[in-house]
């Protein structure tokens, strides 16, 4: 005779009243499958899966290779039911789930793609774990965090590749010339930049920079020595390993009225014939600014020699013109100191020498005064080239003979032994 059961399940509490007439006891399994399925059910809850991973923060370096494994998921199940494991959108984008481990009930998770701490420190997802896939409310979830742990992985980059600044020559030592500037993308000791001056760099005795990328002047400049610097600025931060990046800094020197004139001739030689009319031209003195950039205007005046006042001079032009009686019975040469004084006032001034000769008016004696004059210059030249030629000439003979003595004597000697 069959059996008759009556199944009522109210929420998690199921009430069983079954009657079981077996005629030849031989379905005796059906009880037992029964009483599995009345125990599973009345189980509730407690069906489902969960999590026994305790740690739900993750830490990773930035610089993990992808495919490393970064974090194991556990979970356990009281039916001993086969679980699945997956992940939300953003785990899944992080990571993939690996085969589960059946003794450990564990998956583990590999990283899926490059980390970088610059675009993202922390992410959060969550992970499910299910014994029957297909039924959503069979499976539990847990929320993770994952925080992105800095590498020292950037170098510092410069505001601008290269600076340039102007500075006058007579600038004070301590003056601050320009602030470089680098940033690094990275956190902590890694983005801590310091600055200084590469070992190629010259002239970094004129100069000084500072940890926060000031730099100063340390030694005294002058246009007429060197007009300009090129310095190499490294910035470098406090990761290990140490990343480093350099940038070009230009620095003008600006020229300054601190040198005095300079006459184009250190002498002036010229001849003037007695009884010559006033505003007769002698000679033109130039003089132009010892300083290469400034070109200061130039006041010129006889400061002496001049007797008689014989002479004047153009103060702006520095032509020397007739102001006076020339005889050459009275005078027959002239000694002019010329001044050259830079304007504006107060300013350097230099000067120089005009040599005059004062011609009679004879012709034939005016010529062969102008002759010896000129010839007389020759020949001192002349004089001064020859003897040193001389000079030149008794070192070297004296030098031959001594070569001759130490050398070649003994050899000499040897061979009239000989006859």
């Amino acid at each position: 005779m069959a059996s008759k059961h009556i199944l009522i399940v109210t929420s998690y509490l199921i009430l069983i009243m079954t009657a079981f007439r077996y005629v030849d006891g031989s379905r005796l399994s059906h009880w037992s499958h029964l009483k599995k399925l009345v125990d599973k059910t009345s189980s509730g809850n407690n069906l489902k899966p969960h999590f026994t991973t305790i740690n739900v923060n993750i830490t990773i370096k930035e610089d993990i290779k992808v495919g490393s494994v970064v974090f194991v998921l556990n979970a356990t199940d009281n039916e001993n039911d086969t679980l699945t494991f997956s992940l939300d959108s953003t785990g899944q984008s992080l990571f993939n789930v690996g085969p589960l481990n059946a003794d450990t009930k564990s998956v583990n998770l590999t990283l899926k793609t490059a980390l970088n701490r610059e675009l993202n420190t922390r992410y959060e997802f969550k992970a499910f774990v299910s014994d029957n896939p297909s039924d959503i409310t069979r499976r539990r979830e847990k929320t993770f965090f994952v925080t992105v742990i800095d590498v020292n992985d950037n170098k510092p980059v410069f505001s601008k590749q290269s600076y340039r600044v102007s500075v006058p020559e007579n600038a004070t030592l301590n003056t601050l010339l320009l602030t470089v500037s680098a940033t690094d993308a990275d956190e902590g000791t890694n983005g801590d930049v310091k600055y200084r001056f590469s070992n190629d760099s010259r002239s970094v005795d004129k100069f000084e920079i500072h940890s926060n990328g000031t730099i100063t002047l340390k030694g005294a400049l002058d246009y007429e020595k060197e007009s300009s610097y090129e310095l190499t600025v490294v910035a470098e931060d406090g990761g290990v390993p140490q990343q480093r990046k350099t940038c070009t800094v230009v620095i003008d020197v600006i020229d300054i009225s601190d040198m005095p004139p300079v006459f184009y001739r250190s002498i002036y030689i010229a001849m003037i014939k007695e009884n010559s009319p006033k505003g007769t031209s002698l000679v033109k003195v130039t003089a132009k600014d010892g300083d290469i950039e400034v070109n200061n205007a130039m006041k010129y005046e006889i400061t002496g020699g001049n007797s008689g006042g014989s002479f004047t001079i153009n103060p702006d032009t520095g032509l020397i013109t007739v102001n006076g009686s020339i005889d050459a019975e009275r005078i027959k040469s002239y000694t002019l100191t010329v001044r050259a004084s830079e304007v504006p006032e107060p300013g350097f001034n230099a000067s120089t020498r005009v040599e005059v000769e004062v011609l009679g008016n004879a012709p034939l004696q005016s010529t062969q005064t102008a002759r010896t004059f000129l010839e007389t210059k020759k020949k001192a030249t002349a004089e001064r080239k020859t003897s040193n030629q001389l000079i030149f000439l008794a070192s070297a003979t004296g030098f031959l003979l001594i070569w001759l003595l130490i050398w070649k004597l003994p050899a000499v000697l040897d061979m009239l032994c000989r006859f």
